[in-house]
């Protein structure tokens, strides 16, 4: 645990809130001044109306050629091992980045001598639950979020307005049942709600304090915004009208969004990015999932690397293409998915996402009844894993199942194993295990959390975890 994580844990409410708001002054920083509004302009969504395939294709080439002739020179993980592209083809000569490549060489993506005051340190859990320690160039930082302001504008919801974030944030343990389970961020005018103390018991609190607050748009984890909905239809009144609720960091299944929708009577919009490179595609208001090609250039390669043909399913390529200092060129993102790329009709002639099969988690319910998702931060405090999986065995217990690299730390796992228990409570029992391998399901997918017994009967079940 941060010491930062360990001063809010042990310190008053009041103080508490205080320290949000500095944090939130402090991410703004890098995410609202320098060339914002620069990229407010540049990534806004009348370009991409605007702009035709070719003219999108075009941009999309100079972005690249820049890029890798940049990395060839001046990044010491990329110099000299890229080749030359003249058309958008040559692409699929260069190699492919790895989650491990970032693992080992991270630092060395950075280019010569850019100041290290410039750059942000963040972390993803990667798409097998291996811990990666990122860093964030503050041009892509301004970028991704002027990319999302000016797509959260589509709907009428700007930054400022009184929204709700349900994510990952930790605002109190999940042992302590006691409301609130929120805390206000008045920097940003966001209340940041717990999805991890959302139950029936509690939803009494929950709808108390977010009728109050009358949201503008919520913001959010997929499934921490379905049970929110899942449970006012059920036990309370929704007493205002959001303008949109933005879906994120997982995969959104079929139904959540009908009743979604129908609980508050807004739209229910599904948005894919990667802590790596940001924003890849956003649900436009024709409820197509467009990949916003002035930011990131996206391919779809087989088992092999090759690329398969548009429309078919495979693994999804992405290059970032608002900035060079910090280059992913070419980066694995772990997910699945197809993608359409002729769309010359309408009104945007970018690519579509046409399906994205990636992050299919089960959900965890607590011996209290709450149901949890997104459980990737869980293990970011580990170091040395080539792997990792949640493995929730009985209805009161879960095994944490690591697969160590040749540098893992046994000590970290202090900090992984607190970090769970803070987020499931002190009712699960929570253990950690090596082993050889995470099987595959038989669909030869990774899965993160896996449910290996029937909720309604606490039998263990023939997982879908095996590679049978």
């Amino acid at each position: 645990m941060s010491w930062e994580q360990k001063l809010y844990n042990s310190s008053p409410w009041i103080i508490k809130e205080g320290l949000v708001n500095l944090e939130a002054w402090r991410r703004n920083r890098y995410r609202r001044t320098g060339r914002y509004l620069e990229f407010r302009e540049k990534y806004s969504f009348n370009n991409y109306r605007q702009l035709s395939a070719d003219a999108i294709r075009s941009f999309q080439l100079k972005r690249i050629q820049d890029i890798v002739r940049d990395a060839n020179q001046h990044s010491p993980f990329y110099r000299n091992r890229l080749g030359d592209v003249k058309h958008l083809d040559d692409i699929e000569q260069l190699p492919i980045l790895s989650k491990s490549d970032l693992r080992q060489h991270m630092s060395t993506l950075v280019r010569d001598g850019y100041p290290v005051q410039n750059l942000l340190k963040g972390q993803s859990s990667g798409s097998t639950g291996t811990p990666l320690n990122l860093l964030i160039s503050d041009e892509s930082i301004k970028a991704r979020f002027a990319t999302l302001d000016n797509y959260y504008a589509l709907f009428d919801c700007h930054y400022g307005d009184r929204r709700v974030r349900m994510g990952g944030s930790k605002i109190k343990p999940a042992d302590d049942m006691k409301p609130p389970f929120w805390i206000m961020n008045k920097f940003d005018n966001q209340l940041q709600v717990s999805p991890y103390h959302l139950s029936e018991n509690t939803f009494p609190h929950y709808m108390s304090v977010l009728n109050a607050f009358a949201p503008v748009y919520f913001h959010g984890y997929a499934h921490a915004l379905y049970n929110l909905a899942v449970l006012y239809r059920e036990h309370g009144d929704c007493t205002y009208t959001p303008r949109a609720l933005f879906l994120d960091s997982e995969r959104v299944l079929p139904h959540y969004k009908s009743i979604i929708e129908d609980v508050f009577g807004a739209p229910a919009l599904e948005t894919y990015g990667l802590g790596e490179v940001g924003i890849v595609a956003v649900e436009y208001p024709d409820r197509q999932i467009r990949v916003l090609d002035l930011s990131v250039w996206i391919e779809v390669v087989d088992e092999n690397g090759k690329p398969v043909r548009d429309g078919e399913s495979g693994r999804l390529i992405v290059t970032e293409l608002c900035q060079s200092n910090v280059p992913f060129i070419r980066y694995d993102t772990g997910d699945i998915g197809s993608i359409s790329s002729n769309n010359t009709g309408g009104e945007w002639s970018g690519t579509i996402l046409k399906s994205f099969d990636g992050r299919s988690d089960d959900i965890i319910v607590t011996p209290e009844g709450r149901r949890i998702s997104r459980l990737d931060h869980v293990i970011k405090p580990g170091r040395g894993i080539i792997e990792s999986q949640i493995a929730h065995v009985s209805p009161t217990e879960i095994v944490i199942r690591i697969v160590p690299a040749s540098d893992f730390d046994e000590k970290s796992m202090i900090d992984v194993m607190h970090v769970a228990k803070a987020l499931l409570g002190s009712e699960m029992q929570i253990s950690w295990t090596t082993v050889s391998e995470i099987p595959r399901t038989n669909k030869h997918k990774f899965k993160y959390v896996v449910r290996e017994f029937d909720i309604a009967t606490g039998f263990p079940t023939i997982s879908e975890n095996t590679s049978l």
